[in-house]
């Protein structure tokens, strides 16, 4: 839900031979599921940071432009992540990878 209530602050025009905005080789690949669905909704590749420092571009795969979303969603992501993966797991169940 909170990738849902994410706002998109610009979009850009892609240009796949360049890898203007660190797409082509994201940081992070965030894939999204449906409840009850073994194939994902969506696959975002999260760039670079922007120059201003503030913002984050972000690919979803098959589109064809970047948007830039809040640098904050993204560090939010990664921290629940981490989070996750330093819980012990639980009885019968893989450790979580990040």
């Amino acid at each position: 839900t909170a990738l849902g209530r994410t706002r998109m602050e610009r979009e850009l025009k892609l240009d796949p031979q360049a890898n203007a905005y660190g797409v082509n080789m994201p940081q992070m690949i965030v894939l999204v599921y449906g409840k009850d669905n073994p194939l994902p909704l969506a696959q975002f590749a999260i760039g670079d940071l922007a120059p201003d420092g503030l913002s984050r571009y972000v690919f979803r795969v098959g589109g064809g432009s970047v948007v830039t979303i809040a640098n904050y969603q993204v560090e939010n992501l990664d921290n629940l992540i981490a989070a996750v993966a330093q819980q012990p797991p639980a009885s019968g169940a893989a450790p979580a990878k990040r």
